[in-house]
């Protein structure tokens, strides 16, 4: 059975496109009330825009139940990717932090290639990893408080930076999205999911 949202609010980074789109289609499906964002609405690689943006949010809604944290980019300037892909998890972390109560949860979406790298990607297995890592430090600090943080690491979905090799439609991984959040999983924290279907990473 599929589980439910209903009054929960779930904030979702870059929600236009790729799997933070799916996500958010998914999960107002099961009831969550969403707070959207995307990479093009603002910045959120600085400290202060996404302290601004969370700000918002607890004006409006009163509280943050889950944070799925999906404003990665890939095949830009390298100065770009660290920004988005490391300091934009640590923002919005640092953000949401002081507002989550117990039973909330960060999922931090990251790519295959942060555990299994591969030859011409450096950078974006650098990022990757580091979100990995950053999760995982996240759910030893914040699991004594109730609060889990997962890393879901899918190969090659659609997504308008990721159009040379598809493994896979963002739809593909929703249901794992929507379990990771929910009480049913409450066990998994500080789990990185490798999400390759029948892809496998050279």
């Amino acid at each position: 059975m599929a589980p439910s949202f209903e009054s929960k609010i779930v904030l979702i980074t870059r929600a236009g496109s790729g799997i933070g789109r799916g996500a958010s289609i998914n999960l107002a499906k099961l009831g969550a009330t969403l707070a959207l964002t995307d990479i093009n609405g603002a910045s959120l690689s600085t400290r202060h825009r996404s302290s601004e943006y969370i700000s918002v949010i607890i004006s409006n809604y009163n509280r943050i139940g889950h944070i799925f944290n999906c404003a990665g980019i890939n095949g830009v300037y390298q100065s770009t990717m660290f920004n988005t892909n490391a300091k934009g998890f640590l923002n919005i972390t640092r953000a949401c932090i002081p507002y989550l109560k117990s039973g909330a949860s960060f999922l931090n979406p990251t790519s295959a290639f942060g555990i299994s790298p591969g030859a011409n990607f450096a950078v974006s297995c650098a990022t990757n990893a580091a979100v990995i890592g950053f999760s995982m430090s996240m759910a030893l600090e914040l699991g004594p408080r109730g609060v889990r943080t997962n890393t879901i690491a899918p190969g090659a979905v659609r997504a308008p930076t990721n159009m040379q090799v598809i493994a896979g439609e963002p739809e593909d991984i929703m249901d794992v999205v929507a379990f990771l959040f929910s009480y049913e999983w409450r066990c998994m924290n500080g789990s990185a999911a490798k999400l390759i279907g029948a892809f496998q990473q050279k």
